[in-house]
């Protein structure tokens, strides 16, 4: 299982008590997948976590300087994460028991299906002249293109 963390935009205080730019709240998603590309599953929780506003210097990170590493120090001192990974992995195991209706099932196939054919390489169009090498590489042979079906 792998596990994420994703942060919008937090909403901050432009200033206060001679500090710029404050943070006072972090939103965020804590992400669990079982896996990566089309068939991973994936779950997942959010929130806002409002700051206390500091009152000096030693607590206080300039907005510049901050990151994922502090927002997730800030987030996790108000949750029991592993608690949360707990409640994650049986939201995951649920969704991997979930059983789709039969023709759910079958437009997910299809339009995999077309995504797949439209994949690269995608054939290049009429008069396209691949960029020179920059220098230092060795020029490469242009993908070659497959047919393209014609309308029936």
């Amino acid at each position: 299982m792998i596990f994420r963390w994703e942060f919008d935009d937090p909403e901050t205080v432009a200033e206060w008590k001679g500090f710029a730019h404050v943070v006072r709240v972090l939103h965020w998603r804590y992400v669990a997948s079982d896996g990566e590309g089309s068939d991973a599953v994936s779950v997942g929780i959010s929130g806002s976590t409002p700051l206390p506003l500091p009152v000096e210097a030693q607590g206080y990170a300039p907005f510049e300087a901050l990151t994922e590493a502090w927002c997730i120090a800030q987030v996790t001192a108000f949750l029991d994460l592993d608690e949360v990974q707990k409640q994650l992995a049986g939201m995951l195991e649920r969704q991997r028991q979930k059983r789709r209706l039969p023709f759910v099932e079958a437009a997910l196939r299809a339009r995999q299906a077309s995504i797949q054919e439209t994949a690269w390489p995608r054939p290049r169009p009429p008069g396209y002249v691949a960029p020179p090498p920059k220098p230092g590489e060795e020029a490469r042979a242009a993908p070659v293109s497959s047919a393209r079906r014609e309308p029936a």
